[in-house]
């Protein structure tokens, strides 16, 4: 009896561990998800600085973010991630 209590508690232990082991995985796939976004969102953005002069002599800097979807896109699909984006 004892040796059946015993082989049970070792399939729930090894059950446990492939769960955990499951979870983690998925942890890491949203981790890498996460990072891939990151990367094309700095990537899919195009910066401009305009810097000039105003009437008064104080010098003044403009700086406008657009984001360039296409890029973006492409970006994300090569990582292997879909996008709803059209």
């Amino acid at each position: 009896m004892e040796k059946i209590l015993g082989s049970i508690g070792l399939i729930a232990l090894s059950v446990a561990i492939v769960v955990i082991a499951f979870l983690s995985l998925g942890r890491v796939d949203q981790w890498l998800k996460n990072m891939a976004i990151a990367e094309c969102a700095k990537l899919g953005t195009f910066t401009t600085v305009n810097q000039g002069t105003s009437g008064d002599g104080q010098t003044f800097t403009t700086t406008s973010t657009e984001p360039i979807r296409s890029v973006y896109k492409t970006c994300i699909e090569d990582k292997g991630y879909t996008t709803n984006l059209k």
